[in-house]
């Protein structure tokens, strides 16, 4: 309902001692909000959590909140939200004053007393520490460790580390944690967890430990009974050499009875160096549709280790997918076999080059064309207009949403094709009136043709049509520019189009502006930027100097700090321009902005920006945690790769790793202090398949990790196929040859063997023929690090039990008369089930009601609500073993029978049973 209260929050999961920490609260028709934070235990939190959920008989959530508002608070206090009468749900971040180490509990309650009857009451955990880790899964099977300040991100020596794991006690029947490891950070903060996992310890928790600071990758209430451990080890296994089978078709799709050629390659490989099978000899199969064998052949590998063969493709049979199988299980092919028709004719659509207006009747103008090159006169066309809505770019970059304007279809109809083969849809360009002419939208309207010939064959097109309040359309770009390079491009283009894509001279301004960037870094937001401030700007700053006031890091909204350059264009006399000292203009962000008018005089208006840069400046262009810019990341041997990471903060400690499939290249700790760093990496020829550089850190309660990919190709292993003669056009019957020229990376001759195939092209329409083989694979890095249950957020979770008033009817949803079916289902019906129905069948009739009373029981006008809850225990009373029901007290001669409560229920138990019998 529109004037229901809501209520939800959010907070970071762990936080900083001494420094006051954030929620985001979302809530609709709500002015006040309490809240409490209380200090708590997780053994004591977790043992009050495994007690209530024992009992069944108890709202348990009640009872957990009811616990702790009972207890002594640090902190409370009220918060009023700001009111905008608009039944709308909005969004805000509240201050929550600075903390000691410890766990707590922070409690939201619209009331001030923080009762449970009537009110809504939202709770979540976070624990104030210094501490947070970085871990990853070893080689080995172990997991490694870094144990690092929460806040500068140093090292932390001498904290303890103590592994729990879950084992199931049957005794009990409950789980229990079960202690399987200490460990304790050395001077780098580092430790090594072996491998500990078995049948008996899978998942894992940690929990750290230093004087009174304490953390743990468990959150303080899992809200279960059980929980498995946020971290999973894994210990990968030896590589085996094995084999694999590569096939290759001539097509994808066959008629039946026509000829299946087929080829096949053999290979063994370790998963790093393959190689081809010679003189292997295996059976291939075909199978049909069904999996039935279809036909059978021995091959043998030649020396290049392929084989050939040929089937038929089965006749009489199910037409569909079927497949080639090379029976020692390395490889198999899927193709069709259908009774496909080759198609006849094409259809499309010419070319819109007109420009429109929006309310103009718009012509679109298609072709049905057989491939000999008739036309396809008398064909029936059917069609519809579909429209849909475009916004420029630059709404988004300043707004970060679009306006809503669903697609419609706003005209259908059918046609018939000429005696050229031509057809005509015409349609007016209705515009959406429901979106604002100021987000300045371009409307698409997308014109679908199906024409169908008098012999059945069917084949679509489509055209799309651009319409807007404005008839023109202009954009420029400029690629990011970096100071050091040795030729910094000049020269850039400018396009001015209708809104069909087709040239139209325009003339008017280009101006660049330098862009203001913030004076600060800022780190990333946890939760979606709210739509309401509580506190003013320099209030939230004293309070969070590392966070988004509002969105401070769009650069789409930054303010212009001075005009760089401006133009006069005019595209009739040149579609070009030039800026000549771009090496010397400042380092920074930079906004294009373009301006022309329209035939009708209207303002036509684009946006664009660029980034100039310099890797040999020793700070950044732009206030940032982390920034990264590649240089050369693709890079043979003997070559280097090379990239720029940098910093605008004081320090930051970054662990930088190189890696390749799992085994480290290098590592090193590295301090960054306000400053861009070049980094070069020296390539071996055994980097081929890619390398990986990991860059991970932590600062100001974020983790930070990237992983940048240096490719290094496999250029040694490709051959150059070019031909030394082709016709591309050919005579029917007629005899071609075609000669092919095969190379070496370096120019030298190879000995090769070439597989290739000629087919109707039409066959596509049906099924694409491609084919595939993959020898050596790109390797991925496998070293990242993470930090589960390090940097979480928690959504409180919510109790508002009557704070709404309750309604009996809704105008959303209106009550019909309706079947009762007595809890029985048309959908997943087991045989198992039938099979029991039909063996205790004689027993259950037995205890069925009377029909007399069955129709007093279907007369009954009972509510929703009480026909749910008959139908779920009725359903629920009907465990395995039972056969019929409980009998019922004898009645004395004439006395009525109470068709209430109980024996309600008992009835429609039996006439749930009932009903299962008559299905039979």
């Amino acid at each position: 309902d529109i004037l229901n209260k809501s209520i939800s929050a959010t907070i970071e999961e762990n936080n900083v001692p001494g420094l006051p920490f954030r929620s985001l609260v979302q809530y609709k028709n709500v002015t006040a909000l309490h809240y409490r934070i209380v200090k708590v235990n997780r053994d004591e939190v977790q043992a009050l959590r495994k007690k209530l959920n024992k009992d069944y008989n108890i709202d348990r959530e009640e009872k957990f909140i009811e616990y702790f508002t009972a207890r002594n608070t640090v902190k409370s206090g009220k918060f009023t939200l700001p009111d905008d009468q608009d039944y709308q749900q909005h969004s805000i971040e509240v201050k929550l004053d600075a903390l000691p180490e410890g766990e707590y509990m922070v409690l939201y309650s619209h009331a001030a007393n923080f009762s449970t009857k009537k009110n809504a009451v939202a709770y979540a955990f976070t624990v104030i520490t210094n501490i947070s880790y970085l871990h990853r899964s070893a080689k080995d099977g172990g997991t490694e460790c870094y144990v690092l300040h929460r806040q500068s991100g140093e090292p932390l020596a001498g904290v303890n580390a103590t592994v729990y794991s879950q084992r199931y006690n049957s005794k009990k029947s409950e789980y229990e944690s079960v202690k399987v490891g200490t460990y304790v950070s050395d001077v780098i903060g580092y430790f090594k967890i072996e491998y500990l996992r078995n049948d008996d310890y899978r998942n894992f928790s940690i929990y750290f430990s230093k004087g009174d600071d304490l953390f743990s990758t468990e959150p303080v209430d899992h809200q279960s009974y059980y929980y498995s451990g946020s971290i999973y080890q894994y210990k990968e296994g030896e590589r085996h050499t094995q084999r694999q089978t590569f096939f290759f078709m001539d097509r994808a799709i066959y008629r039946p009875g026509q000829s299946v050629y087929f080829k096949g390659l053999v290979i063994t490989t370790d998963g790093k160096n393959p190689m081809i099978q010679p003189n292997y000899t295996t059976s291939v199969t075909l199978y049909d549709v069904n999996h039935q064998e279809q036909g059978h052949v021995m091959v043998t590998t030649n020396e290049y280790g392929t084989f050939n063969g040929v089937f038929t493709a089965p006749t009489g049979g199910l037409t569909g997918n079927m497949r080639i199988v090379n029976d020692d299980g390395s490889g198999e092919i899927n193709f069709s076999v259908e009774e496909y028709k080759r198609p006849k004719f094409e259809v499309d659509f010419n070319p819109v080059v007109a420009s429109f207006r929006l309310n103009d009747v718009i012509q679109t103008e298609g072709f049905a064309r057989a491939y000999s090159g008739a036309n396809i006169d008398g064909a029936a066309v059917r069609f519809r207009v579909v429209r849909a809505a475009n916004f420029p770019s630059w709404w988004w970059y300043r707004w970060r949403s679009y306006p809503s304007s669903p697609e419609l279809e706003i005209v259908n109809g059918i046609t018939t094709t000429d005696a050229e083969g031509k057809f005509t849809i015409n349609f007016t360009a209705i515009p959406d009136r429901t979106i604002d002419r100021a987000s300045d939208p371009t409307f698409v309207y997308t014109v679908y043709a199906d024409v169908t010939d008098i012999n059945g064959e069917t084949h679509s097109s489509s055209t799309s049509v651009s319409v807007g309040y404005k008839s023109l359309w202009i954009g420029t770009s400029i690629p990011a520019v970096n100071k050091d390079d040795k030729e910094i491009r000049k020269e850039f283009g400018i396009a001015t189009t209708n809104l069909g894509g087709q040239f139209q001279a325009a003339s008017g301004t280009l101006k660049i502006y330098l862009l203001q960037a913030p004076a600060r870094a800022f780190r990333a937001r946890m939760w979606a930027q709210p739509d309401r401030q509580l506190l003013t700007r320099d209030e939230y700053y004293a309070a969070f100097p590392h966070d988004l006031y509002d969105d401070e890091d769009n650069k789409f909204k930054w303010a212009k700090q001075k005009e760089t350059f401006h133009l006069n264009f005019d595209t009739e006399k040149s579609k070009t321009f030039t800026i000549d000292d771009l090496a010397k203009w400042k380092e920074g962000e930079y906004m294009i902005e373009l301006y022309s008018k329209d035939k009708d005089g209207q303002e036509v208006k684009a946006v664009s920006y660029f980034t100039i840069y310099a890797t040999s400046s020793k700070t950044l262009a732009v206030p940032a945690v982390h920034h990264y810019q590649a240089i050369k990341m693709t890079a043979e041997p003997g070559e280097k790769a090379a990239f720029v990471t940098g910093t605008s903060e004081t320090k930051i400690n970054v662990l930088y790793e190189v890696e390749q499939e799992g085994t480290l290249l290098s590592k090193q700790w590295l301090a960054l202090r306000n400053e861009q760093r070049a980094f070069e990496i020296p390539i071996k020829e055994e980097y081929r398949g890619n390398v990986s550089v990991h860059y991970t850190f932590i600062k100001d309660n974020r983790f930070y990790k990237d992983t940048y990919v240096v490719t290094v190709p496999y250029t040694n292993k490709q051959l150059e196929v070019t031909f030394a003669s082709f016709r591309d056009k050919l005579q029917p019957g007629a005899k071609e040859q075609w000669r092919l020229v095969v190379k070496g990376k370096t120019a030298d001759k190879v000995a090769a063997e070439m597989v290739a195939t000629l087919y109707d092209a039409s066959l596509d329409e049906f099924r694409a023929n491609g084919w595939y083989a993959s020898f050596y694979n790109e390797k991925y890095g496998r070293l990242a690090w993470d930090s589960k249950g390090g940097f979480e957020q928690n959504s409180l979770t919510l109790y508002n039990r009557d704070w709404n008033p309750g309604h009996s009817r809704s105008a959303e949803s209106p009550y019909f008369d309706h079947i009762n079916w007595f809890g029985y289902s048309f959908y997943h019906f087991s045989r198992e089930f039938r099979r029991y129905r039909s063996a205790v069948g004689g027993a259950m009739m037995e205890s069925v009601a009377a029909p007399a009373m069955a129709k007093k029981a279907l007369a009954l006008k009972d509510e929703m609500s009480e026909e749910k809850e008959m139908d779920d225990k009725a359903v629920g009373d009907l465990q395995p073993g039972m056969v019929g029901t409980q009998p019922e007290p004898q009645k004395a001669k004439g006395e009525k029978q109470d068709l209430s409560g109980e024996s309600a229920h008992q009835l429609q138990r039996d006439s749930f049973l009932l009903s299962c019998i008559d299905d039979e």
